[in-house]
């Protein structure tokens, strides 16, 4: 498929497969934009309800307008497979940032239930109900926004949420979507409604923030023994310290008796956003007994620096890092190495980089250590965790760095067994030939994100 041309269509690449649908990366050619074509395999081109319902997810998806759900462009047929083409989403699946990255803080995850919710309450007040949701069909942007993905198993519905009216296009008594992040209502082979996605929403949520997919077992009928009789464990089990109304808002969502969830995505959304605001107060009083250095001398753009000197022909790397620096605003913090020969404009970059966070918002801490040979290159990390430590109330570092940030503060700044003094570039060996390792580690103005940068030869 790779290299055809599909209608008006280029495929430059494959995206993905599985066992519903394959998707591709391709040009319009027309208007010259990146989108994604998602075909069904091979052998399910010519089956009728396989058919049926990849077309009806096209004309779901399509009669939604939200920047939170992916845009359906258009649909055709390619040598008897039918394919629909999409917006072309860039970032990584939920599934992907918890496996990249771990549990989310508590701002990242209420960042992301909001954004959900927000394209959840447009989709339910157009009478559809997506009924797969999991990490797997919500996407992150590199900015942190979210969106909806694979309206394959939707009920689009002539009224509103809980018209008598409303028609479902499946087989009563048949169950459609992923086992572990199904409600117990469809499990039975009920009429799922807006509570449905909520529960499975919640779900998501708690693994997010838990790491812990609280439905797991070691076979699919446990796993539906443990969705139908079994209460689910508070998160905070998993992940002590929790802000008390975000766990109380996970816990309504996958309540087993959809009468206990919330009646809407908008009545959620409300819960999460009141959860939102108060933790920003308190991530405002935390931030404001913090003592971390301001970045000085905010520069704009590619303005030249003091001395005259004018970034030229560091457009890409200007774009990819002003852009990470968006992304902390969404708590997608990380870790940037800028490397190369001296003298090609490193320090400049990191440089630009640090006056770009404190127009941003964001305050900055650095680390340096030592090229020469037998230098240990994890002490930026440690000299950025012993300033933090120092800085930063304890409670804020649990929102930056996780549960285990306190102790990697303490860690820092305990000297290593047998360790003697830490080398730097004005005791090791030939400090006036060494090149500087420095490192920069964001810390957000939200209190959801860190990013670093370094400068290494």
């Amino acid at each position: 498929m790779v290299g055809e041309t599909v209608g008006h269509y280029r495929v430059t690449g494959q995206l993905g497969a599985g066992g519903m649908a394959v998707v591709y990366e391709a040009v319009d050619q027309r208007l010259g934009r990146r989108v994604a074509l998602k075909f069904l395999p091979v052998q399910a081109a010519d089956a009728g309800p396989s058919r049926d319902r990849f077309l009806r997810e096209a004309q779901t998806a399509s009669a939604l307008n939200h920047p939170g759900i992916c845009t359906v462009h258009d649909v055709g047929e390619h040598k008897g497979r039918p394919y629909i083409v999409m917006e072309r989403v860039e970032g990584c699946s939920l599934r992907e940032r918890l496996q990249q990255g771990g549990p989310m803080s508590p701002g990242e995850l209420l960042e992301l239930a909001v954004g959900v919710l927000e394209a959840l309450s447009a989709a339910h007040r157009a009478g559809i109900i997506h009924r797969d949701l999991k990490p797997e069909n919500l996407f992150l942007t590199p900015e942190g926004r979210p969106k909806i993905l694979d309206f394959g198993l939707a009920s689009p519905a002539t009224g509103g949420i809980g018209d008598p009216e409303r028609t479902l296009l499946t087989v009563p008594g048949t169950v459609f979507g992923t086992v572990p992040y199904l409600s117990p209502e469809q499990l039975r082979g009920d009429a799922a409604d807006a509570r449905s996605d909520l529960y499975s929403l919640g779900l998501t949520l708690y693994e997010m923030v838990t790491g812990v997919l609280a439905t797991r077992a070691e076979t699919p009928a446990l796993t539906v023994a443990i969705i139908l009789r079994e209460e689910f464990p508070p998160p905070s089990r998993h992940r002590p310290g929790l802000p008390v109304g975000l766990e109380r808002a996970i816990q309504k969502a996958i309540q087993k008796d959809p009468q206990g969830r919330f009646g809407s995505a908008g009545e959620m959304l409300e819960a999460c956003l009141l959860v939102r605001e108060e933790l920003g107060g308190k991530l405002d009083r935390l931030r404001g007994q913090a003592s971390l250095p301001a970045v000085p001398g905010i520069r704009r753009g590619v303005d030249p620096p003091a001395g005259g000197i004018r970034l030229v022909g560091r457009e890409r790397e200007l774009a990819l890092l002003d852009d990470r620096l968006k992304g902390l605003r969404f708590g997608r913090g990380g870790c940037l190495l800028l490397e190369g020969e001296p003298g090609l404009g490193k320090t400049r970059l990191l440089e630009w980089t640090l006056d770009r966070s404190g127009e941003a918002g964001f305050g900055a801490v650095r680390g340096r250590c030592s090229a020469a040979e037998g230098s240990l290159p994890f002490l930026p990390f440690v000299e950025v965790l012993e300033q933090l430590a120092g800085a930063v109330p304890e409670a804020l570092l649990v929102e930056m760095l996780g549960p285990a940030g306190p102790e990697l503060g303490r860690l820092s700044q305990d000297p290593a067994p047998g360790a003697g003094q830490r080398e730097t570039p004005e005791t090791s060996p030939g400090a006036g030939a060494l090149s500087a390792f420095q490192f920069a580690a964001g810390v957000s103005g939200a209190g959801r994100g860190a990013g670093a940068s370094a400068d290494c030869d």
